[in-house]
């Protein structure tokens, strides 16, 4: 192989390892960056007329999913795994579609933003629970989705309205396991962004692209001389 060859090799090499790094950070299936960095929606109220447990709901973001139990554990780790990778959200909830419509939203804008499971402490599942959450992209909130026996349904009463300024997410459940909130990504969001980890590509590009042009002067000027 002549030296210009190697040269040309090491340049597709470089450009190909940089799409493939570029290609990881943009692949997250119908997930929206998190712009609480991950964190579990907060709780203002949330509680059910059919149990007596005094103690508050849980509420437990996807990060935090090692503090559930092995069975709920399992479950929120499989809607991650079909949010991440879904094309489009419509394909879980057919139920989703119409909602997109009702509003003219392209089912293409619709993405998750939160992934979160809630349980009650004292381990009661079933019954009519009233909860209020505050999460950070409500302002462009679409619907909920509820995974509950291998299904997606819509929360059909999940509805936000602002008090003192703040976003509000309120709905009934008849059940708690793990919920998304579906919102509208082609509306203006609060989107947290990779700059850090572009930047830092950006510059191991830079410095790749004057070594090569060092090296390929070299080169030319060695053969000029010769």
């Amino acid at each position: 192989m002549t030296t210009m060859k190697k040269i040309l090799t090491v340049i597709m090499l470089s450009i190909l390892a940089l799409s493939l790094t570029f290609s990881a950070f943009a692949a997250d299936g119908a997930f929206l960056k998190s712009p609480s960095k991950n964190l579990a929606p907060e709780l203002i109220e949330g509680g059910s007329e059919d149990h007596d447990c005094e103690e508050p709901l849980k509420i437990t973001a996807y990060a935090d999913r090692g503090e559930l139990s092995e069975e709920l554990k399992a479950e929120i780790e499989k809607v991650f795994s079909d949010v991440l990778k879904s094309k489009n959200l419509i394909g879980l909830c057919p139920a989703l579609k119409e909602l997109a419509a009702k509003y003219n939203i392209p089912t293409s804008n619709l993405e998750v933003s939160d992934l979160f499971d809630i349980s009650d402490a004292c381990g009661d599942v079933e019954g009519k629970f009233d909860i209020v959450l505050k999460a950070e992209t409500l302002e462009n909130f679409v619907g909920l989705l509820h995974y509950r026996d291998g299904e997606y349904e819509l929360v059909e009463d999940a509805k936000v309205e602002e008090i003192d300024g703040e976003f509000h997410l309120k709905f009934s459940t008849d059940g708690l396991s793990p919920f998304a909130i579906v919102v509208d990504n082609g509306a203006t969001m609060p989107v947290e962004n990779n700059n850090t980890a572009i930047i830092v590509l950006a510059i191991i590009a830079i410095a790749e692209g004057a070594v090569l042009v060092s090296i390929l002067v070299k080169f030319i000027l060695g053969k000029k001389f010769a």
